[in-house]
This record gives C-alpha cells, structure tokens and sequence, in this order.
C-alpha cells in the first residue's frame, strides 16, 4: 500500500487512514469543541502524522461516536485554524499540529477576566456583523440549531457554556473571516471557563432576546442590529464579570480579616467600612439579579 509521495503536491493513490493508535469515544452529549479536542489529542500522539489523510466525515463520527455534521463544523474549524486541508475530490489531510502546541492563559484572575472579556469584543462584534452581511444558508441553518440547543432546558453552567460557545463559533465561522475564526476557536476552552463562570450566578433571562435578536438579526441580513445585539449581550456579561470581581475582593478582605482576629483594630480595618463595602455589592448583586431566570 503507497503513501503520499509527496507533500503538499504529490500525487495520492491509496493512502492508510487507519490510526497509530486506538481513537477515544467522545460522550454523545459532547459538541465540536470536544470533538476538536480528541482531534488535538490524536495529533499529540501521532495517530495522523502531517500529509495523513484522514477518514471520511461519515467514519470519524464512527469512531469518536457524534453525527457527520458535529464532524464537519470541527473539520472546518480546524481548517481555519491550518491543522487540516481539504482537498477537493481527494479529501481531508492533516497539515499540522502547531497551534495546539501552545499555553493559552485561563480566565480564571481579575486580570484575564478583563482582558478575556476585551477580545470577545474584538471578535464577537465584527464577526456578528460580517456573519449578517456574509452567510450561507447551510451556515444560517448551523446558528440556529445551535442557538436552539441552547434554549433547551440545561441547568449545568458547564454544559451551557459548551451550548454558548457552539452558537457563537457557528456565528463567527459565517464572518467568512479565517483570522476571526482561528482566533476565537483557539480560546474554546477560555470562553468555556468564562462563560461557566458568569453563569453560575444564575442564567441570564436577558441572554434569550439578545441571542435571538441576533439570530434574527443574522438571519434578515441586518448588520447594524447583529451588530447591536452583541453589543447589548457583551454589556451584560461585563456587569456579571464585574459582580464575580467584586465578591472575589471581597472574599479576600473577609479571609485576611478573619486570619487576624487578634490584631489591633486599625490593621484588622473599620468593620463599619466593611459592612458599607459589603452592602455596596449586595446591592450590586440584587441589581444584576433582577435579569436572573
């Protein structure tokens, strides 16, 4: 059985797609960032060295357990990002493993909390934009079976999170936009982080008219309307982001205060200041909780 001759140009004529090593079911409950992950870890080990073709769309579901089209949206992801290529009439190969090789920071600080939340605006709202102006209909079709999936009944954060990153990589991937599109499929697991983060102080009742604006928005071709949707969206992200920074402060003036109970009372701090900081953020938290389902 021949290999490739050569790589990117050689000719093919029967190319092994079977891999070095066993490939890991995915959970059915899983979605495309899971499976690009299993797809990174096959790379990791080998199991499709650089110039391997890969198994058809049809067999990849197969073997990690998901349907052809969760396999396709991956494929395609991993396309912008330039792991694989597809090759008219030939099929998919693998073109590198580089960008998983690399530590993305986590939003997990006040910090990158901040910073996160700055890129998903420089991302999310040109992409909303250019996604309005620029999709197709099978890439309409794919934002609103993913936004439908959100709207199902999904009580874990986490698994919501998962939902909420599909909808809006289906949208930044119709911005027809590589650069958007590697850019925000390379964070996956920080826009999980975040957004699991930001929901754990309830859903946002707010999140349905302006994920759905924006799906109508997309779906109308309104590109100022998409583009205000995000907007509105973001803002209210930003005021959960400021709320979790705020009790993390918090917090830590608590555990600082209670780690010295036995020191004068100028360095433990004015408990009075304390209770009006304190209240303060309860009110805070009342006024973001008002958008809580």
């Amino acid at each position: 059985m021949r290999k490739i001759a050569s790589f990117p140009t050689g000719t093919i004529d029967q190319v092994d797609t079977a891999p070095k090593v066993q490939v890991p079911r995915v959970a059915r409950t899983s979605l495309v960032d899971e499976v690009i992950a299993v797809i990174k870890k096959m790379l990791a080990e080998d199991a499709w060295a650089a110039g391997t073709k890969l198994p058809s769309e049809i067999e990849l579901g197969r073997l990690l357990g998901v349907g052809r089209s969760t396999v396709r949206e991956a494929l395609r992801v991993l396309g912008h990002l330039g792991v694989v290529e597809a090759r008219s009439g030939s099929g998919t190969y693998v073109t590198g493993a580089e960008v998983w090789q690399r530590d993305l920071l986590t939003p997990t600080s006040k910090k990158t909390r901040a910073e996160f939340l700055e890129f998903r605006k420089l991302i999310e709202i040109p992409a909303s934009g250019f996604a309005a102006e620029r999709h197709s209909q099978a890439e309409m079709d794919a934002i609103m079976s993913a936004w439908q999936r959100c709207m199902e009944d999904v009580q874990d954060s986490d698994e919501m999170a998962k939902l909420d990153y599909d909808f809006h990589l289906s949208i930044v991937t119709a911005s027809h936009n590589a650069y958007l599109t590697k850019a925000f499929a390379t964070h996956a697991n920080d826009f999980i982080v975040h957004v699991g983060a930001v929901l754990k102080l309830g859903l946002l009742s707010g999140m349905l008219p302006f994920h759905s604006g924006l799906v109508d928005a997309i779906k109308r071709r309104d590109k100022p309307a998409a583009v205000k949707a995000t907007v509105q969206n973001l803002r209210e992200i930003e005021v959960r982001v400021e709320l979790i920074d705020r009790r993390a402060q918090n917090n830590l003036a608590s555990g600082l205060a209670d780690s010295e109970p036995n020191a004068p009372a100028k360095k433990r701090g004015n408990g009075r200041q304390r209770h009006k900081a304190k209240r303060k953020i309860a009110l805070r938290e009342a006024a973001v909780r008002k958008t809580v389902m």
